[in-house]
């Protein structure tokens, strides 16, 4: 969903103008700075006064992100931040975010702690865990051109077959689609992704 981008471009702002007193407190509490900064979950009451900055509606999934983050840069101990992401999910809640986007951002905030702190990798439940994390951005990168490409084989299938055998064709296309978007995240991932990281670690300032 690239509509998305758009809210990303409003937290980066609003975020590059408030990081700067977020330096200062990191430098004498990095805890105190992730909880701070996680309290910026509850910006999503002033929703209702300002329905046009969607950034507001989606605080608390840009603070359950920070947590995140607090934990792999700052190691936050694992309580402090089992704690902050539940507050910071109660804040959507209460503020009205739907119940899946709510499921989302936490699986994805689930995914992501998997990413960010050292686990076994080895370990048989951890495994797929760890490589859909390992793809999480080609993931959204492809997601929706396969989605939508995905609606289109639905529609078609309807209009070909009315009966139950379209309903059962446009109700496995989804499914189909997830399987396309992980089997074309992968390559990007070992084609395009990591061969654009090692050559942007040659580069210098």
């Amino acid at each position: 969903m690239y509509w998305t981008l758009a809210v990303e471009f409003q937290f980066y702002l609003v975020f590059g103008i408030l990081f700067p007193l977020a330096a200062i407190i990191l430098r004498r509490s990095p805890n105190l700075a992730v909880m701070l900064c996680a309290s910026f979950a509850f910006v999503a009451f002033a929703a209702p006064l300002l329905p046009n900055v969607q950034l507001l509606k989606y605080a608390p999934c840009f603070a359950l992100g920070i947590v995140i983050a607090g934990r792999f840069l700052y190691s936050v101990k694992p309580l402090v931040m089992l704690w902050l992401a539940a507050l910071v999910s109660f804040a959507g809640w209460s503020t009205g975010l739907g119940a899946s986007t709510i499921i989302g951002s936490s699986g994805a905030a689930l995914v992501a702690s998997f990413m960010t702190h050292p686990v076994n990798r080895d370990l048989p439940w951890i495994k797929p865990f760890w490589w859909v994390g390992t793809v999480s951005y080609l993931l959204y990168v492809t997601h929706q051109a396969l989605a939508s490409a995905g609606e289109s084989v639905a529609r078609f299938s309807l209009r070909l077959n009315h009966g139950l055998v379209g309903q059962v064709v446009a109700n496995l296309v989804p499914f189909g689609t997830l399987a396309a978007s992980l089997s074309a995240a992968w390559p990007l991932y070992r084609f395009v992704e990591i061969p654009s990281l090692t050559l942007s670690k040659s580069l210098r300032r």
